[in-house]
């Protein structure tokens, strides 16, 4: 077929473009950690896939980690924030294993929950001493 002969392409963007719920949740944990405790704040795993959001992250004193192992025994009372995608069972207790300051700010920070999962890392870290105290947003 000749192109000549195709009727012309309309591309519509859909608007407003951002991210989910869970996403934008996520963001803001490591942001009011990074707000109450200062710098570094440790981040197991990219807290989301976006390049842009990382690194921005990272400039303002997030520090991305694979695995807990990394992060420096001194700067073990520095909050830790596992990524929006959730953890198995073994990350938490792994933390708790090595004193680790697990930072989830309380549920009432984030009335809306779009996550199951979510929730329950939200809950789990709150029963624990180490949740962050709350503040007025």
């Amino acid at each position: 077929m000749n192109i000549a002969a195709k009727p012309p392409l309309t591309i519509r963007l859909c608007g407003p473009r951002g991210f989910c719920a869970g996403v934008d949740r996520a963001i803001q944990i490591v942001v009011l950690a990074l707000k109450s405790y200062g710098a570094p704040v440790y981040v197991r795993h990219e807290i989301v896939h976006n390049r842009y959001v990382v690194e921005g992250l990272e400039a303002k004193g997030a520090v991305f980690v694979e695995e807990l192992d990394e992060i420096p025994a001194e700067h073990r009372a520095q909050p830790v924030v596992f990524s929006a995608h959730g953890v198995p069972k073994s990350v938490p207790e792994d933390a708790a294993s090595r004193n680790l300051f697990i930072s989830t700010p309380p549920a009432r920070w984030f009335p809306r929950s779009t996550s199951r999962r979510c929730a329950t890392i939200a809950s789990a870290a709150m029963s624990s001493s180490s949740a962050m105290p709350a503040t007025p947003r």
